[in-house]
């Protein structure tokens, strides 16, 4: 197992099959490695999400997890346990996360080496160097033009190539829509740009063949096994 924190940007990758436990406690911050589904709002979009198949190869497979609602509900805690669940499906996997402290800072962070940095950078997260890509917290980011941009890039090419994107957000739809825009217009004064670009990222989010999404601001009415299979959005859950 390898095991690098460069800056914002946290990766690990396992390299056989015995250290499945040692990647998840490498990667996952300490207080979300046990977690209590009793202590959820709603303990059911637990297991939801648990039981959405994890088959990097199967065709038909959604290779997103979008999981949206108000804070404290369980989201990042679901997340991580859905990630547990993909590296303990595929031993032959890495993972990067932004480590709670942002897309905008991490792309900041990379732009600031230089343009060819930076653009290497974005093609590495969105390539096949890392399986699992999990985005916390997008709603609290301020998204410059240039990360909204490169965000874009990274999903259309991760859902396309069937490598696994997990993202939590507070707001969704047209909520995270209107922020996106006024986001890039506060860095750029392109309003038919950045609208574009929102468009396009929520368009993304919405399509049940690149992205199962879970609302935990909804409360589940129907057991997990109906509730979502994959490519699906869980009841009252479309973004």
């Amino acid at each position: 197992m390898k095991s690098d924190t460069c800056g914002l940007f946290k990766t690990a990758k396992r390299e056989n099959k015995d250290n499945a436990s040692s990647l998840f406690h490498t990667i996952c911050p300490r207080g979300y490695r046990e977690i209590d589904a009793a202590k959820f709002e709603n303990p059911e979009h637990l297991k939801t999400a648990l039981e959405i198949p994890v088959d990097f190869d199967e065709p038909g497979y959604a290779p997103g997890l979008l999981l949206f609602g108000k804070s404290g509900t369980g989201k990042t805690r679901t997340a991580w346990k859905f990630i547990e669940k993909a590296i303990l499906t595929d031993w032959a996997v890495a993972i990067a996360t932004t480590d709670g402290l942002g897309w905008k800072n991490m792309c900041w962070q990379m732009a600031m080496e230089g343009a060819a940095e930076f653009s290497d950078f974005i093609e590495e997260v969105a390539g096949d160097t890392y399986e699992i890509f999990f985005l916390d917290d997008l709603d609290k980011d301020k998204l410059t033009a240039g990360a909204s941009r490169a965000l874009l890039h990274v999903i259309e090419q991760r859902t396309a190539n069937h490598y696994l994107t997990v993202i939590t957000t507070g707001i969704s739809g047209v909520q995270l829509e209107r922020k996106i825009i006024a986001d890039m217009q506060a860095d750029e004064k392109d309003a038919d740009g950045s609208k574009a670009v929102a468009e396009s990222i929520i368009r993304r989010f919405r399509d049940t063949s690149l992205f199962n999404s879970i609302n935990f601001n909804a409360k589940a009415t129907k057991p997990p096994t109906e509730a979502l299979t994959a490519g699906q959005t869980a009841e009252g859950g479309r973004i």
